[in-house]
């Protein structure tokens, strides 16, 4: 470093003093002012008015402009020279930098040192840079990142990752080309920042799953190693049971590894408790017991047992894992009464639970009776009382001495019954089923044997109970015949088909795919056409069958379906149907089609059943080796 001096003696502009006035000497500037400034060339001592200005050193700003005072001090009003400031060394991509201990910021003087990152070496000559007085010295370092050397991969083995030319942080992973052969050795391994792998190149092995050892239990399959989707069959010692027991351990590949799915364990057979506040446990503070422990509960006032509704109980536990009596453990919670669950059983007030002493009202359901108590309370042992809801129904035989055309044996609450007095089979009546049984019920007066037949006349008495009939002149009786036989009891015709006019069908034919024609039967028959209802995905062909003088046109109707329907889906080679199978397919219907392992579909996986015909149908082809 060179020093340059400037000193500047400016002339005295009035000499005043006196032969005797003292001067300024320079080194009293000097213990003032050291750092950064220059005296060299200057003078030791300037007389009284003297005017000097000092430079500043190499590296520094500034300068010293100061006058000779009359007492012999100098005069100045500039600051102390500083140091140049260079600013920012600059950043390296891949390494940081400090001060030195010798330097305190980016001034004059100060050097920097560059450190490359881990995994990076520096390939410039100099590490420093120095803060000069025309900048930073040297360029940025430069890091370069270290390389890890190139692996030699077997080829039954592929290799992801660059393994050739790999720097720090790289991983390579590995995996075996046969699907029956898994990874011997570490699955992946990476460049660390020493240039070094962290692990060998693995090799392939065959896929096979070793016989575990199993803690607290036994394999029973005498095997040493085992093949793809083995089940390993394995037994826990007495007090252990398989952790879970809804799955046989299987091998699988998982990943790069051969391994049991789920893996065998056997774990002690515990009974758990999840005690309330509501009660007093013995013994207390324990959750966890074992097979054969025992805990009393005993339930505080106005709780009982969750499961049992006992007040207290003792509870043993099993080798199953549960309790007994109750199957969990006894917990005590506050006594609350469930609705009772009874068909058509009403409640007032309804809610969710009741509390202890809670009342209520009970109540049936329309065309239902109440047996039983009306009113129920909320006890220690559960409802005071519960009762049933029985159907209101009424008997046709409490009406005596009627013909019923179409009997049941019991009519329903709100039901009619149609009928018609033995001595005036003319006349229709009805009465309805009420919860006080038949409103209105008539008296019908009749005797002991039905004579009287509606449209026709008894031909033959069989006994006291049986006759044989015949309908009279321009009628028939529906099955073609001339007679029939029916059964009369206490004035009441069983058995008893009615006569109607021969010009009149009777029974509708039996008609495949309609919808039920039942109860459209007029006890007189029917006359003219009768149109016809069909199911749905049917339609009906010559939509009304007619009645022509007491008999049925031929061709009788019929409901085809709307679309032509289309026979099993073609087989596709190497590939599954997934849906059902069925006979025949309807128009709009789909099935899906499933290529099976190492087979690769293409075209859609859909095809639809469209006018009786299938759409073209997808292929199945070999899937290509991973990485070719």
């Amino acid at each position: 470093m060179h020093v340059l001096i400037h000193s500047f003696i400016l002339v005295s502009w009035m000499y005043t003093v006196s032969v005797g006035a003292q001067g300024c000497k320079i080194d009293d500037f000097i213990a003032l002012h050291k750092e950064g400034f220059t005296t060299h060339n200057l003078e030791k001592e300037y007389p009284v008015g003297s005017a000097v200005r000092v430079l500043c050193q190499t590296g520094y700003e500034g300068f010293y402009k100061m006058k000779c005072m009359e007492d012999g001090t100098w005069f100045s009003q500039n600051e102390d020279c500083k140091r140049k400031k260079c600013g920012h060394p600059g950043e390296s991509p891949n390494a940081d930098f400090e001060l030195t201990d010798k330097s305190s910021d980016f001034s004059f003087g100060s050097e920097v040192l560059y450190k490359c990152k881990p995994g990076y070496v520096m390939i410039s000559r100099y590490p420093i840079r120095t803060c000069m007085s025309q900048g930073w010295s040297n360029t940025i370092p430069v890091c370069e990142a270290l390389k890890c050397p190139p692996l030699d991969i077997d080829n039954n083995m592929y290799a992801y990752g660059e393994y050739l030319e790999a720097t720090s942080g790289t991983v390579v992973t590995f995996k075996c080309k046969s699907n029956d052969m898994i990874v011997d050795g570490m699955g992946n391994i990476d460049c660390n920042n020493q240039g070094e792998w962290s692990g060998k190149v693995p090799t392939c092995k065959i896929f096979k799953c070793a016989a575990p050892n199993i803690e607290n239990g036994a394999v029973t399959s005498m095997k040493d190693d085992y093949n793809e989707n083995d089940i390993l069959e394995y037994d826990c010692y007495d007090s252990y049971k398989k952790f879970n027991t809804n799955l046989n351990p299987r091998c699988v590949k998982m990943g790069n590894s051969a391994q049991w799915n789920p893996h065998p364990r056997c774990e002690e057979i515990k009974c758990e408790l999840t005690p309330s506040d509501k009660g007093i446990y013995t013994p207390s503070g324990k959750t966890i017991f074992s097979i054969g422990d025992r805990l009393k509960v005993e339930c505080s006032h106005g709780n009982w047992i969750q499961q049992s509704h006992k007040l207290s109980e003792t509870a043993t536990c099993q080798k199953s894992g549960f309790w007994i009596p109750g199957r969990h453990a006894p917990v005590c919670e506050e006594i609350r009464c469930s609705p009772p669950i009874v068909p058509h059983l009403n409640m007032n007030p309804r809610r969710q639970l009741y509390r202890l002493q809670d009342s209520v009202q009970f109540s049936c359901a329309n065309g239902y009776k109440l047996e039983g108590v009306a009113e129920a309370r909320c006890t220690t042992t559960g409802w005071s009382s519960i009762p049933t809801c029985k159907e209101i129904t009424c008997d046709p035989n409490d009406i005596k001495n009627i013909y019923i055309p179409q009997p049941k044996n019991v009519y329903k609450y709100g039901e009619t019954l149609k009928f018609n007095c033995v001595e005036n089979l003319s006349e229709e009546l009805s009465v309805h089923c009420t919860s006080n049984g038949w409103d209105n019920k008539p008296q019908c007066s009749g005797t002991d044997k039905c004579t009287s037949i509606k449209n026709g006349f008894v031909v033959k008495e069989e006994s006291n109970l049986t006759l044989y009939y015949a309908c009279n002149d321009g009628y028939k009786l529906p099955h073609g015949g001339w007679w029939d036989e029916a059964d009369c009891k206490d004035g009441v015709w069983t058995g008893l088909k009615p006569c109607i006019e021969k010009s009149r069908c009777h029974t509708l034919p039996e008609i495949p795919h309609t919808i039920s024609m039942a109860g459209r039967q007029p006890e007189d028959g029917f006359t003219g056409s009768v149109k016809i209802q069909c199911e749905e995905g049917y339609r009906p062909k010559d939509i009304n069958i007619i009645c022509n003088n007491g008999s049925w046109e031929t061709p009788i109707p019929k409901c085809t379906p709307k679309e032509t329907t289309c026979t099993s889906p073609p087989k596709v080679e190497n590939a599954v149907v997934l849906t059902a199978f069925q006979s025949g397919y309807a128009a709009k219907s789909t099935v899906e089609y499933a290529c099976r392992k190492s087979y690769e579909l293409r075209g859609n996986k859909t095809i639809k059943c469209t006018s009786g015909n299938w759409n073209k149908s997808p292929t199945c082809t070999g899937k290509p080796e991973p990485g070719t």
